[in-house]
């Protein structure tokens, strides 16, 4: 084979290449995404319900109806309002996750994909004669950093709005419609200034905590080796998770107060951080959101787009 028909065979494998490795990227990032928001929910609905003081507002936490049995029973009585409290407590935990688990693949699948490419990009220029699939395990850790703050960077433009509706929907209970009108409209008009309030505690958010997630995640698993196992891919996403909650907490908390601060008020980023400062709320419910949240949301998210990547890649 002459060389010319070697460089034509090897540059029309390149684009299949790159199209079969964006597309598994996303199939991973989907499922993770998926995965992690099943499960991570409830835990943090209860976190938002302690960052903002509304504990008991959702309407499916209020006082029901009690249920009757028709045949009078009081033990069966009893049985039911326990069932029916149990499930509305349970439909509260859930609610807001209507508007997550509809954009959660789309939004992960993007998320992760921009993080791979990126990595590849960076590790291609900086080693230009080695092959472009080395670059797990080899890159420098600055370049996953880089790639996480990227990717969490343009993604806060589209998560903004999305977190909004969520929380609105994990305080109240109301449906997404109804939440999405609430947040987004303004004297019946849509207004775009609503979709980005708290976008600075959310940008900062959205960034520190992907690059510190990934890059600690990625420093521990290589000190274990390339043949890490599922469990200790685990514990070390476990440990990144908590240290990336530790830092952006503060940010997490301004967040949530102002995403859910009345329609009339006008408090600044700083005012609200300052009010905050005095309530020494910055950190309120950290415990809860660490050892329930981050420690099993974080030991699922990334092994799992680690493992789901690696079967589509063999």
């Amino acid at each position: 084979m002459t060389s010319a028909a070697i460089t034509e065979s090897y540059s029309s494998m390149v684009p299949r290449y790159i199209d079969s490795t964006r597309r598994n990227s996303a199939i991973a990032g989907c499922a993770a995404g998926v995965t992690g928001t099943i499960f991570a929910h409830p835990v943090d609905s209860f976190k938002v319900w302690l960052q903002t003081n509304s504990i008991g507002k959702n309407k499916y936490l209020a006082t029901t109806k009690r249920p009757t049995s028709k045949f009078g029973s009081v033990r069966l009585t009893q049985i039911l309002e326990s069932l029916q409290r149990i499930l509305l407590t349970v439909r509260a935990f859930y609610s807001g996750i209507s508007a997550p688990i509809m954009t959660v693949g789309v939004i992960r699948s993007i998320d992760l994909t921009m993080y791979d490419q990126i990595r590849r990009t960076l590790y291609s220029r900086s080693c230009p004669k080695a092959a472009e699939s080395d670059y797990r395990g080899r890159d420098p850790i600055a370049n996953v950093a880089i790639s996480g703050f990227v990717s969490g960077a343009i993604l806060s433009f589209v998560t903004s709005p999305v977190f909004r509706i969520r929380e609105r929907q994990q305080i109240t209970g109301k449906g997404l419609y109804e939440a999405a009108v609430d947040v987004l409209y303004e004297n019946g008009r849509f207004s775009l200034r609503r979709c980005y309030v708290a976008f600075i505690p959310h940008f900062i958010s959205s960034t520190l905590a992907r690059s510190s997630y990934y890059a600690i995640y990625e420093t521990s698993k290589r000190q274990i080796g390339e043949n890490a196992k599922i469990y200790e891919r685990m514990v070390c996403a476990s440990m990144a998770g908590t240290f990336g909650w530790a830092l952006i907490f503060p940010f997490d908390a301004l967040r949530s107060r102002m995403y859910n601060q009345s329609k009339t008020s006008n408090l600044s980023t700083m005012e609200t951080a300052k009010l905050m400062y005095n309530e020494r709320a910055f950190y309120r419910g950290f415990w809860v959101t660490t050892i329930f949240r981050a420690v099993p949301v974080a030991a699922i998210v990334l092994p799992v787009y680690d493992f789901v990547l690696e079967q589509l890649e063999r």
